[in-house]
């Protein structure tokens, strides 16, 4: 389904008052905000704002997104390779 950049709009701003009505605010982060700018627009499309933006976020430190624990207490990278205790 293809959709304006109006329509595209007022849906971004009903997401981001949700958000706020649970207490979780997504508007303030600006790699969230540049990258829905591109979805507004037409650039991107959904998915490629999830994919980009939990790849922005694994970047930063403290940021654990991405990495998959096992059950023996190690975890693995995207790739699939075990990073070591977890404790």
């Amino acid at each position: 389904m293809s959709t304006d950049p109006v329509t595209r709009r007022d849906i971004a701003k009903r997401a981001i008052e949700r958000a706020k009505a649970r207490g979780t605010p997504i508007d303030d982060d600006p790699i969230f905000i540049g990258l829905l700018d591109l979805r507004i627009s037409g650039d991107i499309d959904v998915r490629t704002v999830r994919e980009r933006y939990f790849d922005c976020r694994a970047l930063r430190p403290g940021q654990r997104h991405g990495a998959q624990s096992d059950r023996a207490g190690t975890s693995r990278d995207d790739e699939g390779k075990k990073k070591g205790p977890t404790e």
